[in-house]
């Protein structure tokens, strides 16, 4: 799905980012913001932002839109299946267009179809070249497209 993107408003939102980060505001304030605003540039039914550990190869759930269905602090290990390699070892982004990509890559997909979601876009959160998690948007069958990508990359870019 192709969308229109207002680039001043964009702007301005990323501006609105980065002010919450220069004046240290709690990640809470930060991750849902970012959360809101890349509802209204982009969509999603379900939004997480996962931290990496590298060294006991898990994820770890830090900001989630749906805390019953996805508690805070809930862990997943990374079993190097193609979105955790080409976003955790490579730091590139990641989108499942349909639910056969959502069913090969989370072991939850049930609850995912369940939500009504049946795409995902996967943007690495990286701090040079250290790749320090992800930001997690799902929404129904093909709403991503590789402008989003970039969309959300620019407003991910700034909460390193």
């Amino acid at each position: 799905m192709t969308r229109i993107i207002n680039t001043i408003k964009l702007n301005k939102k990323i501006a609105y980012l980065q002010k919450l980060k220069s004046l240290n505001k709690e990640s809470g304030l930060i991750f849902n913001s970012l959360d809101n605003i890349l509802n209204d540039f982009i969509g999603h039914k379900l939004f997480t932002i996962l931290k990496f550990d590298k060294i006991n190869s898990n994820l770890e759930r830090v900001y989630t839109s749906k805390p019953r269905e996805y508690p805070l602090q809930g862990k997943k290990d990374v079993i190097r299946n193609f979105w955790q390699v080409q976003v955790l070892e490579k730091g590139i982004a990641y989108i499942g267009y349909n639910f056969q990509d959502i069913k090969t890559s989370f072991s939850d997909f049930d609850l995912i179809k369940k939500l009504g979601c049946s795409s995902v876009l996967i943007i690495p959160v990286k701090s040079g070249d250290n790749i320090k998690g992800s930001v997690n948007l799902l929404h129904e069958e093909s709403w991503y497209s590789d402008n989003d990508v970039k969309i959300a990359q620019s407003l991910v870019s700034v909460n390193k």
